[in-house]
């Protein structure tokens, strides 16, 4: 098994010190946050909504009465957290009269607000429900002037009609749900209120920190889409500081934020009430760490320092793959990465086992602050020692032969059961 191990052979590489974290960088990061979070906030959604409900039953008719025959009607509704519901309209001018022949047609969608422009008219109007279960947050009938016809028995059913101030001007995206948000909306509405689950083709994560803006600013289009704009602002910091510490420039992290802020891809998936901003943010997070864990080596740093980034990388994967089943794909690269790291402490202490126990390999040494993050690109750049100790001049910068032997197996055994019950304990 020695001379096995021993057959990798490559000089250890010490720990490399991260980028120190200055009054420039926490500059850069609020101004890109304050200014991208204004953008992204503003104009996001209604925080009001009709909130009452009036329950009908499978077959159940409503009568309204108009006083008078008010011409062609446009019917407005708001759903709540209610699936499609079916029915029919029908009118007359008298008691005396029948009915005309009935017209169908869907209500369609949760916490959204639809149209439908009847093509019957009369004083009394008769709305039949055919759909088991149903609800309707509030009824808006606009007469051929746009203004609002209501009826003169609206009494009779007081929850229909008791929120027509929130009838919005324009019915879009600032007043509804729209493409796939009903889903997720209803969702993470369910999971406050304890209802049957509208989605349940991902895990559920994602929809229950969704459901934390709606706690916060209710069942409305801001609230379903507040964490979501929230954690698109939070990748920025992120961003920044992966690709400043990969190039070592501050210029390079902060374009690379600038590309990210201005690219609308993100922009609009990011304020939009679905959660694959969600497994984004947590796929950028667990990459961040693992980057932090690949430049640290447990032959010069504690153990328990290095389970830190590791852990934190785990417990990143676990949310991801918690909010969207796709949060798997980016396992296989963090495992990849993983292994790579495990693989160069293999070939380092193969490199040792050559040499004389206790024989130094470079002894660490103490450098001027400004030295440090300095010395550790250059080791990036050669991934060794040797060049490293070119540039200091007989000045040894490393990690001593006999901390390899001491702590190669214990470290690689403990990092293996730690990534081994880390990742099982989440799975549970």
């Amino acid at each position: 098994m020695i001379t096995f191990v021993s057959s990798f052979k490559k000089e250890p590489r010490p720990s490399v010190p991260r980028m120190p974290f200055t009054r420039m960088d926490a500059f850069l990061i609020l101004a890109f946050r304050v200014v991208y979070g204004m953008v992204a906030f503003w104009n996001l959604g209604s925080t009001q909504t009709p909130a009452t409900e009036y329950s009908i039953t499978s077959g159940e008719s409503l009568v309204f009465d108009f006083g008078e025959d008010p011409g062609l009607l446009e019917m407005c509704w708001y759903l709540r957290d209610v699936d499609y519901i079916t029915f029919t309209v029908a009118s007359r001018n008298s008691e005396e009269e029948e009915w005309s022949e009935e017209e169908g047609t869907t209500m369609g969608k949760g916490f959204y607000w639809s149209s439908y422009t009847l093509s019957t008219s009369g004083r009394y109007l008769r709305l039949t429900i055919q759909s088991a279960g149903a609800s309707i947050a509030e009824l808006i009938f606009l007469d051929e002037d746009g203004e609002m016809a209501v009826p003169v028995n609206a009494a009779s059913t007081e929850a229909l009609f008791d929120e027509a101030e929130l009838f919005p001007e324009d019915m879009d995206y600032r007043s509804s749900t729209y493409f796939d948000e009903y889903l997720y909306a209803r969702t993470a509405y369910a999971f406050l209120n304890g209802t049957e689950a509208a989605e349940i083709t991902h895990p559920p994560m994602g929809k229950i920190l969704m459901a934390v803006g709606v706690a916060l600013f209710g069942a409305s289009p801001f609230g379903f889409r507040f964490m979501g704009t929230l954690l698109g602002v939070l990748m920025l910091p992120f961003i920044y500081l992966l690709c400043r510490d990969m190039t070592g420039n501050r210029t390079l992290g902060a374009f690379a934020c600038f590309l990210l802020s201005c690219d609308f891809m993100h922009f609009v998936q990011t304020r939009m009430a679905t959660i694959d901003v969600f497994i984004t943010f947590f796929t950028l997070l667990m990459f961040y760490f693992m980057y932090q864990y690949s430049w640290m080596s447990f032959y010069d740093t504690p153990l328990y320092r290095t389970f830190l980034p590791l852990g934190a990388c785990g417990v990143c994967f676990s949310m991801g793959v918690a909010c969207k089943w796709t949060g798997f794909y980016a396992g296989v690269g963090l495992a990849i990465l993983f292994c790579r790291v495990l693989y160069l402490r293999v070939r380092e202490y193969g490199y040792v086992r050559g040499k004389l126990e206790g024989e130094s390999c470079g002894s660490a040494r103490k450098m001027p602050e400004g030295e440090i993050y300095e010395s550790a690109r250059k080791i990036k750049e050669t991934e060794g020692c040797e060049q490293t100790q070119k540039i200091h001049e007989g000045e040894d910068y490393g990690i001593s032969c006999d901390k390899v032997i001491e702590n190669f197996w214990k470290n690689m055994i403990a990092t293996l059961a730690f990534a081994f019950l880390f990742s099982w304990s989440f799975r549970l």
